[in-house]
């Protein structure tokens, strides 16, 4: 298996001649190379209306990228340019909230993982003082609610005059402080600015979602022909490859009123993809995504990073068990490779006994098996809903542990009634709708309610737990089996009480910030 930085390469949809039908856009894109496209919701009153599409207009849409094997991986909601959240008006930015709302709610509809947000705080207006405080609150307004919907949210450098750099766009992702806000940079706009790129990327490191790829000139931002403009794209991607920097590139162009729009799409994408090999940066096609089974049976030796990946992860997997969390070939544990993104996870239907570490199976984030020779969990699809939903999750169990798999057939949530529920899980364990195994329902479902908690009971079937390592995951499952049976036990004995909100949260706080500290206990000195 190769290790090098892989970038998927994707088309913004007004590079390409819209003619009425989803399946011929997409039709387009796949024909001129590109694995993905990204849409807009601009301030034209037809693409505005896509914010209120009907439930079967976003089946259809989704019909249309499962038929051409074309996703939709970022949606633009360039409408923020008219409908401005730094607006001087307090109705404009109350609309600029829905819109926003709306947009995040369309990603989760369409399985879209990306709403890129334009740093314009308030375009059409003059300059107000608090414009940019006006933006930030509605930016960390619409990460609570990307949060419950699974949706990322990463903020674009534009043109003009607000968030011109990636610099100034972390500031805002430094200040809101969420997990589901981050970056979409323009490696354009910064040309355009006169921004020195390599800063400018070292800046905003690891906190990339996707990136664009347009050309310009000075005081041009747009419409410049690739490769006519003044992108410096050999020290562009030459950082992105120091940085291993992996993920999805889009290619933003307008040529949607062109008849030869694909000829000038596929051209440019030529043009990209050779500056990003020269700058030994692969790129992965969908063709090259899924390798054969006889090719992945004979990969060669795995990066040193993966190999120990599965160590860690066979032996996560043989807790599960001592703890008695498991039984037979039931549950399952997973993690996530932070050089590489790839995820190992235990294979299906072995006995624990039975297992070694070369038994752990490799995926990559959409689901294709990249090493190993077993089948990968049931849970599989899951695991990665979770992963591609949450970047702060590196581990996920899932076990039918018995005292909290008994709140699961009875479609209860874990009240809060020890301080311990209180430290470990900062309220109630919260309790998951039932969902279907083996697809993505459940892993949006526990993205959906699983809230700040390192927990879930899933209703019917069992629990699912989360965390930044093997070891914070463990501590979960095995904390939640914990206060389950406890709390089982003391129903029987009588009526049982909820702490208050307020101690609660005091708790929650002390073990989450103080725990293991001097200050975890008051009066102590050193």
């Amino acid at each position: 298996m190769n290790a090098r930085p892989t970038v998927e390469l994707g088309i913004y949809e007004k590079a390409l001649m819209w003619t009425g039908s989803w399946e011929h856009l997409l039709t387009q894109a796949a024909s001129a190379g590109f694995s993905f496209v990204d849409i807009s919701i601009d301030e034209t009153p037809e693409r505005e209306a896509r914010l209120a599409w009907t439930p079967a207009e976003r089946a259809a849409v989704l019909a249309a990228t499962e038929a051409t094997g074309v996703p939709l991986a970022g949606l633009c909601l360039s409408v923020h340019r008219r409908i401005a959240p730094g607006s001087a008006d307090p109705a404009v930015r109350e609309r600029a909230k829905e819109v926003l709302l709306q947009g995040i709610d369309l990603c989760a509809d369409l399985h879209i993982p990306v709403l890129q947000l334009a740093g314009y705080f308030a375009y059409y207006e003059d300059a107000h003082p608090r414009a940019r405080a006006w933006y930030v609150d509605c930016l960390r307004f619409g990460a609570d609610h990307a949060a419950r919907r699974g949706v990322l949210l990463g903020i674009e450098n534009v043109d003009g005059t607000d968030i011109t750099s990636i610099s100034t766009a972390m500031d805002v992702v430094e200040e809101v402080g969420s997990p589901w806000l981050q970056l979409y940079p323009d490696l354009g706009n910064l040309a355009e600015q006169g921004l020195d790129p390599i800063a400018e990327l070292q800046r905003g490191a690891r906190h990339m979602l996707a990136i664009h790829a347009k050309d310009v000139r000075r005081g041009e931002p747009r419409r410049v022909p690739m490769g006519e403009g003044i992108v410096d794209w050999d020290a562009s991607f030459a950082e992105l490859a120091r940085q291993r920097w992996s993920g999805r590139l889009m290619i933003e162009m307008w040529n949607d009123e062109a008849p030869d729009s694909v000829e000038r799409a596929a051209a440019a994408r030529e043009f990209i993809a050779g500056r990003l090999r020269a700058a030994g940066i692969e790129i992965r096609t969908r063709a090259q995504a899924a390798p054969a089974a006889s090719e992945r049976a004979t990969s060669a030796a795995l990066p040193a990073s993966l190999a120990q990946l599965r160590v860690d992860v066979w032996r996560g997997n043989l807790v599960l068990p001592k703890a008695g969390l498991v039984a037979w070939t039931g549950g399952n544990l997973s993690a996530r490779d932070p050089e590489t993104g790839l995820v190992a996870i235990k294979p299906s239907g072995v006995l624990y006994d039975d297992m070694t570490a070369e038994d752990m199976v490799i995926v990559d984030l959409d689901g294709h098996i990249v090493h190993g020779t077993r089948g990968p969990s049931s849970d599989t699809a899951s695991h990665l809903g979770v992963y591609r939903a949450r970047p702060d999750v590196m581990s996920i169990i899932h076990t039918h542990s018995r005292y909290a798999t008994a709140f699961a057939a009875a479609g209860r949530s874990i009240p809060c009634v020890l301080t311990a529920i209180a430290d470990e899980f900062g309220g109630d364990v919260p309790l998951g709708d039932y969902a279907s195994i083996g697809g993505n329902a459940i892993g949006e479902e526990i993205v959906r309610s699983i809230g700040h908690a390192p927990a879930i009971i899933m209703k019917q079937h069992g629990v699912f737990a989360i965390g930044p390592s093997i070891t914070k995951a463990l501590q979960a499952a095995v904390m939640v089996e914990d206060i389950a049976h406890t709390v089982a036990v003391a129903e029987g004995l009588g009526e049982l009480t909820r702490l208050p909100d307020e101690e609660i949260a005091a708790n929650y706080d002390r073990y989450t910030n103080r725990y293991g500290t001097d200050a975890a206990s008051e009066g102590l000195t050193r």
